[in-house]
């Protein structure tokens, strides 16, 4: 018996398209201060200089953006793991933010060809981001 014989699927599928939607509702709240990602930026060092001059409100809501950040980040690499039909599919429906009937035009997929990648594809970033329901 394998690993993921001992997952609950739809369980585990439904958590993780949950995680993307949260993802994607941060990715349209930050999607200006995530241009520069990676490379030091003027983002960056000015969340030095606000560690050292402002408030403890001020840190609370510069430490809340950092944690959604890293949380987008997270979410990110996973999708970056996934097989390159996986990944495009998740880019679509989750990042250009398409609707599932979208989807199957754009991608040229038939619907139950869409549901199985998108599936696949959730199943696969549930257990990378280690968020997998186990069965009873």
């Amino acid at each position: 018996m394998s690993y993921q014989d001992t997952l609950d699927r739809k369980a585990t599928i439904k958590v993780a398209r949950r995680e993307l939607n949260h993802f994607s509702d941060l990715l349209k709240l930050h999607e200006t201060s995530l241009y520069n990602v990676g490379s030091p930026s003027y983002d960056s060092i000015t969340t030095i200089v606000n560690y050292l001059n402002y408030d403890q409100k001020q840190l609370e809501k510069i430490i809340k953006k950092d944690k959604q950040i890293e949380a987008i980040m997270k979410v990110y690499n996973a999708i970056m793991k996934l097989s390159e039909e996986e990944m495009q599919v998740i880019y679509t429906r989750y990042i250009l933010q398409y609707k599932n009937e979208d989807l199957d035009e754009i991608l040229g997929y038939s619907e139950r060809k869409r549901r199985r990648i998108m599936n696949n594809a959730l199943f696969n970033i549930a257990i990378i981001l280690h968020i997998e329901i186990k069965k009873d």
